[in-house]
Order: C-alpha cells, then sequence, then structure tokens
C-alpha cells in the first residue's frame, strides 16, 4: 500500500530528528585542536523536510520527503593575495514518491566549488576568480545560485573584480554546470553565460546604482516553427536601491531583452518596483511593504517574434511566491506582505500575491521558468489565481538557524481551465547547521 502523505511526513521527521540529534552530539564533543592560520575547514549541514499537496493542480498529487545536504570546505590562503578555495557536496532525497533520483533533489559526492582567487581583498584594487564557482548579482532575479535547491547552481567560470572608490565592477564569463546524480558534475557544452556588473554607490545621491549587461548563448531551443537552433541573447538592464529615507526603504529592476533564436527575433522586457515602511514604535516593530513585477509574454506563438522574457538563470524561489509555481515570465505580480519581529531573534513574514498573464496566448511558468500550464484551446482568462504564505524564521542559536513555512495558492480562471483546478499546499521545516 503506498504510504498516505502523515505517514511519509512522520518517517521524515523522525529522520531529521536523528540526523539533528547526532549533529548536536558530535557539536557538544570537545573542540579539536585549530589548524593553522592559512588553512580554513568548514562545514554546513541543512535538512528539510517539505510536503506538497495538489500537485500539478490534480487531487491527490501529493508527496512528503526529506532532503539532506552536506557541504566540506577547505581553503588554502598561504598569502592575503591569493587563496585556493575547495567545497564538496552531498544532496540527498528520502521517502519521496516522484522522481526522487535526479537533481535538484539529488547530487551524490561532487565539488561544488574549486577555484582559484587571485588579487587584491582590498576595497582598491583587481582580483580574479578562476574554476568552479556560483556567481550571484543584485537580488538574483537574473543570476543566482539557486541556493534553496538542494543541489544549488554552479559555474565553470572566470571572473575579473575591480574596485575604485564607490565604482565596483564585475566582468564574467563561463559554462553552466550540468547537475548529474550519480556522475561528476560537468559544464554543460555550448550553454555560455557572460556579462558586466557595475555597482554604483554615489552616482546618485541616496541610492546605489547597478547597470548591468548578461549575455547567454544555449543550444538546441525550440523556435516558433518548430525546429530547434542556438539561443543568442543580451540582457542590459538597470537596479536602483536608494538608501532609506526614514522609515521607508524602496528599489525598482528594469531589463530588455534583444537577441535570437534561429530566424526568430528576442523582444522582450520585465520590472520590479518595491516600496515599504517599518512601524520602529510599533509592537513587534512591523514593516509593511507592497511590490508590482512584470514580465513580458508573447501574444502571438507563429510571428517569429519571441516577447516572453527569459529570466535566465535567477535565484527565483519566494520572489514570486513561496509555492514557486510562478516565475518572471509572462506574469504580472502583486505581492503585500508584514515583516513582524515577535522575539529578538524571530522574523515573521506573511504575504499575499495575486498573478495575472501578460498574454493570455502565452503559457504561465514557474520558478525555474519551466512551462506549468497552456490553453491550447485559445483563451482561458487571464488570472492565475492568488497565494498565501506564512513564514518564520529563527536565528542566532549559536551556529544554527531553523525556518518553518506554509504556502496554499488558489487557483484562478486561468488554471482551473488548463488543469483539474486542485488548490496547491506547500509547507517546510529546516534546520541549517554550520561549523
Amino acid at each position: 500500500m503506498t504510504p498516505t502523505l502523515a505517514h511519509r511526513t512522520f518517517r521524515s521527521v523522525t529522520f531529521a530528528l536523528l540526523v539533528v540529534g547526532s549533529i548536536a552530539h558530535v557539536a557538544a564533543d570537545e573542540t579539536p585542536q585549530a589548524p593553522p592560520s592559512w588553512l580554513k575547514l568548514g562545514a554546513d549541514y541543512r535538512i528539510r523536510i517539505e510536503g506538497v499537496d495538489g500537485a500539478r493542480f490534480q487531487a491527490g498529487n501529493d508527496d512528503g520527503y526529506t532532503l539532506s545536504r552536506l557541504r566540506l570546505g577547505l581553503t588554502i590562503q598561504p598569502m592575503s593575495s591569493w587563496r585556493f578555495v575547495l567545497q564538496a557536496q552531498d544532496s540527498r532525497v528520502f521517502l519521496k514518491n516522484q522522481q526522487p533520483s535526479r537533481p535538484p533533489f539529488r547530487d551524490v559526492i561532487d565539488a561544488h566549488l574549486a577555484y582559484a582567487e587571485f588579487g587584491a581583498a582590498s576595497n582598491a584594487g583587481v582580483s580574479a576568480r578562476i574554476g568552479r564557482q556560483e556567481l550571484t548579482f543584485g537580488e538574483q532575479r537574473l543570476i543566482g545560485n539557486a541556493d534553496w535547491l538542494n543541489t544549488g547552481r554552479i559555474f565553470d567560470a572566470v571572473r575579473t573584480t575591480v574596485r575604485r572608490g564607490s565604482v565596483v565592477a564585475d566582468g564574467f564569463a563561463g559554462y553552466v554546470v550540468s547537475m548529474r546524480a550519480d556522475r561528476f558534475d560537468r559544464p554543460d557544452p555550448g550553454n555560455v553565460l557572460y556579462g558586466v556588473n557595475l555597482v554604483l554607490s554615489d552616482l546618485v545621491p541616496h541610492a546605489t546604482v547597478e547597470p548591468y549587461f548578461f549575455g547567454r548563448r544555449a543550444p538546441n531551443q525550440a523556435t516558433e516553427a518548430g525546429a530547434r537552433a542556438v539561443l543568442h541573447s543580451g540582457t542590459v538592464g538597470v537596479r536602483w536601491v536608494p538608501k532609506p529615507f526614514g522609515d521607508f526603504d524602496a528599489g525598482s529592476e528594469i531589463a530588455a531583452q534583444r537577441g535570437s533564436i534561429g530566424a526568430d527575433r528576442v523582444r522582450a522586457w520585465a520590472g520590479h518596483w518595491a516600496v515599504g515602511y517599518t512601524l520602529r514604535d510599533a509592537a513587534f516593530q512591523p514593516r509593511i511593504a507592497g511590490e508590482y513585477n512584470y514580465a513580458s509574454g508573447d501574444r502571438d506563438r507563429h510571428d517569429g517574434r519571441r516577447t516572453t522574457f527569459d529570466q535566465l538563470l535567477p535565484t527565483g524561489h519566494d520572489k514570486y511566491g513561496l509555492s514557486d509555481q510562478v516565475g518572471w515570465k509572462n506574469v504580472h505580480h502583486l505581492r503585500g506582505s508584514v515583516d513582524l519581529h515577535p522575539a529578538k531573534k524571530v522574523l515573521t513574514t506573511i504575504r499575499y500575491h495575486s498573478w495575472w498573464l501578460a498574454s493570455t496566448q502565452d503559457a504561465l511558468y514557474d520558478a525555474s521558468g519551466a512551462l506549468v500550464a497552456l490553453a491550447a484551446d485559445g483563451p482561458a482568462g487571464r488570472h492565475v489565481g492568488q497565494e498565501l504564505d506564512v513564514q518564520a524564521v529563527l536565528s542566532g542559536l549559536r551556529k544554527a538557524k531553523v525556518a518553518a513555512g506554509y504556502a496554499h495558492l488558489f487557483p484562478g480562471r486561468f488554471l482551473q481551465h488548463t488543469t483539474e483546478g486542485h488548490s496547491y499546499s506547500y509547507p517546510y521545516i529546516s534546520v541549517n547547521v554550520g561549523f
């Protein structure tokens, strides 16, 4: 008999308690002699229990499982101007019914980081990083390490950083690394990412401005005619992050894309705008915020003009909903949130989301950019649905952090037309311990 969600969750909790207890026992042992100053050792272990009710918006399509991720790191720094960083990762999934053996759930004993870094580490100078590494820029809406995933995201790349006073310039080029569950991870041939990112702290008074250009080459992409071709695209954008003025804070990002997929032209754009206000004298110091995100969609799938925004390789988790069923593609997204501090080390967040398709001729895409639903028989309504998220994070417990959350998505007309229309629920609890 197939175990129920409750039974799987119980077994997941039992397994999590055993692992966390073992970690606590080891951490309580006497600390060994410290290594030399030029050698640093580190470890990070994360265990997360997740449940899914209504996967693909289908009744009875439920799952519950445990994600385990161990990272062991080694840094060798014989001089202040250069260092070598190695980090091994072991990612596993337990008790999962659906797709249990593939990334992003499982990647057994592999190299997560392996790079050399040379140059100045101060605020003035040039440095270079060569090898397997993470790439993150801004809020990671376009390029990020996808750390929420059990495997994360890495690149085999070269990155050069120039620091001059209030200006930081990053240039990079590299391959996206393809995760392989039971073999060594390796770069994906032809899947290339390159670009320049600037951080200008004094260009505009009381604000940081971050212009950027990200180029992408991706093989084997589908054209509107059905053939396969190479994507060549460039994304030009700017982030604007004003320094808090009083109790107000704000931020925005706008990006435009141009390029081609075979004979198809790429013409797309996206934007992000947010504002918040903190009531510092009120109980729990609530921060009330509002946010709007837009990404263009394709209005005609047969005109040789691709206007669906490509979100590149982001850290998409929880930016457009905790359930990760919506990404930064073909979407209008409204979000309202309240952050509370009921205790010194506790942050509680309540968020409400509502989404609409930018184009009813295009599809709904999830946080990874994968297609979720498409109205093959014509327009199915524009409203995707609504979601309520609640999360709590307890940090500052020596080297541990505990988090828990729950998301519930209420399907709108579009999902009711293109799927079974069942609601989607996602609870989780995680423990992260560093050594």
